[in-house]
């Protein structure tokens, strides 16, 4: 059933609420999207750094809350590979998790996947190319 709302029955959120990162990173949904090899990857591997590290701007942007833990759902062929040489040394290992986000458009997979994210705690998510986890 659709339930129309008015406008004073929309609770606002303040701005430092909304994002991680100021105009960057919203604290709920953000997409990424360019071409291949355009540096997606890198630009979020490097918010992740700024998040578990001790800077309080990434980019000129505020850092406004940090996430204890963050999970990769990585699909491409060496991305594991390829977030280790980038995190590795710069970012707490017990504070990231990886794991291949296989494609699948089965309902239940992706209830097991965000019973995983619930039981290891993750404040963020980063599912690094969505087509690559939809379609083979």
């Amino acid at each position: 059933m659709i339930q129309l709302k008015t406008l004073s029955d929309i609770k606002l959120t303040s701005y430092e609420d909304s994002f991680l990162i100021g105009d960057l990173l919203t604290a709920h949904t953000t997409f990424l999207t360019g071409e291949p090899k355009a540096g997606k990857s890198a630009l979020a591997a490097g918010m992740v750094i700024a998040l578990l590290g001790t800077e309080t701007h990434f980019l000129g942007q505020p850092i406004f809350k940090r996430p204890s833990k963050v999970i990769f759902g990585l699909t491409d062929e060496g991305a594991e590979e390829e977030l280790r040489a980038r995190l590795e040394g710069v970012v707490p290992p017990d504070r990231v998790g990886v794991f291949n986000a296989r494609p699948s458009t089965e309902p239940s997979h992706w209830v097991e996947v965000r019973d995983m994210l619930v039981k290891e705690r993750a404040d963020l998510f980063v599912l690094d190319n969505v087509l690559g986890a939809l379609y083979e």
